[in-house]
């Protein structure tokens, strides 16, 4: 038993070490391994500590030979490897935003979803005409406002078919709660039932009801900013180009959906893969988009196909930008990021790309040591543009 534990607990180890590349092996396979190297990364330190703890108490109970320690403590190494690049990432994305690069030793060790203490939530407000699928929460500061406080509009990711709303990024949505911001978290309708522009429609929907109905909340409709993850960043790059795109807003088309910035994590900024970044993966995941996302393929909507992706939309006009994008993501390959933030300085607009050298798929979903990192960068570049 004790054998099988450490074999379970190095096999993990590995996943959260080792780099497996979106466009390698078949789709499954991908899957597979980015949920243990998700857990790995995230938990690195507790993982660390908790071998530490299993080595010494298997030596000290004079475990036979065949079953000592050795997986285990070998884990131990590679999951202080991993905690150590955590850190050494949330250094970087410090200092990228111009902040000291200074990290707690024990930074991540206990891993959450953000403290709730300092804010409060309206939960479930109704936007639009779509049951369950078009609700919000807003999360604000627990004490009165001084006055109209920026706002930070997050979507969520789940590949636009699954996810919800009080889920992902708590950590920074909190932090910018107790920091005096309005942040708002958003449902949207999900495929395969729903098929594009359903997704992007509710999103814009939603940025609709905020520039409309924040100011009764203390929020400040000028001073909106969007952020999201994957299938989120995704639909946050979007929705700050098209904003004004009367195709995605049936029903309110002049209504203003204008944004002051945007920070878009590990986002997929392109749904034809034009410059065939996913290699021999290309055409499987365009025959996935086709069957779960847009309402067939390409060729018969091509219009449909080249408006639902950003790096199409680009525009010199478009508020400042920030993408994060983690080297090791198993699910979208850190080039897109690059190609995006390329097309975007092309067009003249104030972009920045930060690429994280361990950073996995949804790193900033758990406070590791580089979502503490992540929160107080992402934090500062927002203020600074919000005139805070």
């Amino acid at each position: 038993m004790a054998t099988g534990f450490s074999a379970f607990l190095l096999l993990i180890a590995v996943t959260g070490t080792i780099r497996m590349r979106p466009h390698g092996p078949p789709g499954t396979a991908i899957v597979a391994w980015w949920i243990p190297s998700f857990l790995a990364q995230a938990f690195a330190l507790p993982l660390a500590l908790i071998c530490a703890l299993l080595t010494v108490w298997q030596w000290r109970e004079g475990v036979e030979l065949a079953a000592r320690p050795v997986a285990v403590l070998l884990a131990m190494l590679l999951f202080a490897l991993a905690h150590l690049r955590n850190r050494a990432d949330g250094k970087a994305i410090m200092a990228a935003a111009g902040l000291e690069p200074r990290l707690p030793l024990l930074a991540g060790l206990l891993v959450g979803f953000g403290s709730t203490t300092g804010t409060r939530k309206l939960a479930d407000i109704s936007y639009g005409p779509h049951g369950g699928a078009n609700r919000l929460d807003l999360i604000l500061p627990a004490d009165p406002l001084q006055g109209p406080a920026p706002v930070l509009f997050h979507v969520h990711g789940g590949g636009w078919i699954l996810g919800k709303k009080n889920e992902q990024a708590l950590p920074l949505l909190r932090e910018m709660a107790r920091r005096g911001w309005i942040c708002v978290d958003i449902d949207y309708r999900l495929g395969p039932k729903n098929r594009w522009p359903a997704m992007i429609e509710d999103v814009l929907r939603a940025l609709h009801w905020t520039k409309e109905n924040i100011a009764e909340h203390g929020g400040d409709p000028a001073r909106i900013f969007i952020t999201g993850g994957s299938a989120g960043g995704h639909l946050s790059s979007l929705a700050l180009l098209c904003h004004d795109d009367p195709v995605f807003k049936p029903g309110f088309e002049q209504a203003d959906c204008s944004l002051a910035g945007g920070v878009h994590l590990y986002g997929r900024y392109d749904f034809l893969d034009r410059e065939k970044l996913w290699h021999r993966n290309h055409q499987a995941m365009i025959e996935w988009e086709s069957q779960k996302v847009l309402p067939g393929p390409p060729a018969s909507a091509p219009e449909l196909w080249d408006k639902a992706c950003p790096i199409a939309r680009v525009r010199g006009d478009s508020p400042p930008v920030w993408l994060i994008h983690g080297c090791h993501d198993t699910l979208i390959p850190n080039e897109e990021a690059k190609a995006m933030a390329k097309r975007w300085r092309e067009a003249g607009a104030e972009v920045k790309l930060t690429e994280l050298s361990g950073g996995q798929h949804a790193f900033d979903i758990l406070t590791s040591a580089v979502t503490v990192g992540h929160v107080q960068a992402v934090a500062k570049w927002l203020e600074e543009r919000a005139g805070d």
